[in-house]
């Protein structure tokens, strides 16, 4: 790769996203964003300048370009290396491959141009800060400006939109969107990739999350992600809310579970005990895999699937589903998104915040913490798939 902008320059406007709006205020920058400062207050336009005198490189090609973002869609569950590559025809030289650095230059010069490249964070232009922290790279083998910005950290807590448009030389426009990953409950995408490395996970409970899986037909890389937001992959967790094991069932929910499986294990007045005294009866291997079923992988696998088959039936309303259907984007992942919220803030609170808030439900005050949970293991699951057909 040819260097454009080798050097990072620090910047004391760049600061992590905190907060429901996606903008903090700092006395002398101006509201900041996960991607840097912002420039202008104002919403971008429809359609970015057109140049009107085109650059006078050999190879000049009139398609319209294109925008790839690595990671393809948002990362909550960790930082990213957040990447913008665009394949412009216009730069391409037909018969050399390495191009010369009055060519380069060219690139350079144009790209750094907000008029030809910006950048939005919820409608607002932050090209200037998001190029200070960024190198900008022409890929050879590929073809392609590869625009790098680096560890890009994104919370869970909140909706983040982002917006590339970039204006070719030869008068193409194009736009590129950064969209939130997704995944639904009834897909069947394999437990793979980098996004579960950080986690210490048995090759039992693996099988245990697949064979499982399969039998209920439920997503094993969703299920892999409850697991992975709930409880790590240990065993022997138990929350402030006395949630115990893999699938961290509560008492409430235990006690829907137990009376599908009345002939599973369950330790003698275990529910009625503190979560300290849970902890204490785990940690002296009173309460173990063998007579409390919630401390047995497998069946807590099965009872986290059952729990929410159980809520699936529950949101399996036609009025429900005709509302839904209303809302943009895929009704499917709307209820995969339901499901999970359920299962982390109880459906009551869900229902209330589906009333209030319409098709931006997840964004009502009370499910903030089931914001971050959808949004971790929606994160976790679809990195974990190979999207690159997407």
């Amino acid at each position: 790769m040819s260097n454009l902008k080798s050097t990072r320059v620090p910047t004391p406007l760049l600061y992590f996203f905190w907060g429901v709006s996606g903008l903090a205020v700092q006395s002398c920058a101006g509201p900041v964003t996960p991607l840097g400062a912002v420039n202008s207050l104002l919403p971008p336009n429809d359609s970015v300048d057109t140049p009107t005198t085109p650059i006078e490189i050999r190879g000049l090609a009139h398609q319209t370009p294109k925008i790839r973002l690595s990671p393809e869609r948002q990362m909550f569950h960790e930082k990213s290396n957040f990447t913008i590559h665009i394949q412009d025809a216009f730069w391409r030289k037909s018969d050399v491959t390495l191009l010369s650095d009055a060519h380069l230059e060219q690139i350079r010069n144009w790209i750094s141009d907000p008029a030809h490249l910006t950048v939005y964070y919820d409608g607002i232009d932050i090209t200037e800060s998001f190029f200070l922290q960024s190198e900008t790279k022409w890929n050879n083998t590929k073809n392609e400006i590869d625009i790098n910005y680096g560890n890009l950290y994104l919370s869970p807590g909140s909706g983040h939109r982002i917006r590339i448009d970039y204006a070719s030389p030869n008068g193409s426009i194009s736009s590129k969107d950064y969209g939130q990953p997704f995944c639904i409950t009834s897909a069947d995408d394999p437990i793979s990739g980098e996004s579960l490395s950080s986690f210490n996970i048995s090759p039992g409970i693996l099988r245990a999350i697949q064979l499982n899986s399969s039998k209920n037909n439920f997503n094993p890389s969703l299920l892999a992600a409850l697991i992975a937001q709930e409880s790590g992959f240990n065993p022997k967790a138990v929350s402030w809310a006395k949630a115990v094991g893999l699938t961290q069932m509560t008492p409430i929910a235990e006690a829907e579970i137990i009376g599908r499986f009345p002939e599973w294990p369950r330790y003698p007045n275990f529910n009625s005990r503190s979560a300290i005294g849970m902890k204490s009866l785990i940690l002296n291997r009173k309460a173990n895999s063998t007579n409390e079923w919630r401390l047995n992988p497998t069946l807590s696998i099965r009872g986290g699937l059952e729990y929410v088959s159980i809520l699936e039936e529950k949101w399996n309303d036609q009025k429900l589903n005709d509302f839904i259907s209303e809302f943009p984007g895929n009704p499917e992942v709307h209820r995969s998104q339901l499901v999970l919220a359920s299962y982390n803030s109880g459906m009551t609170r869900v229902k209330r915040a589906l009333k209030r808030k319409g098709e931006r439900w997840l964004e009502d005050r009370s499910l903030t913490a089931a914001r971050h949970y959808v949004n971790n293991i929606m994160s976790l699951c679809y990195h974990q798939k190979d999207n690159s057909k997407e």
